[in-house]
């Protein structure tokens, strides 16, 4: 069986979660871990090159 596998990317979550983005991840982890998907979260702010 192929593995599934998804990337995130997350942007400005420093700067910018004022309506519960982090909770939105962790909603979509918690699907992605119960249809066995790997996953992988990367969060890039404004300051990152």
């Amino acid at each position: 069986m192929k593995t599934k596998k998804i990337n995130i990317l997350w942007l400005y979550d420093d700067l910018l979660d004022l309506y519960g983005d982090s909770g939105n991840l962790m909603i979509i982890k918690h699907y992605l871990k119960k249809n066995q998907y790997q996953y992988q979260i990367d969060r890039k702010s404004i300051n990152d090159v």
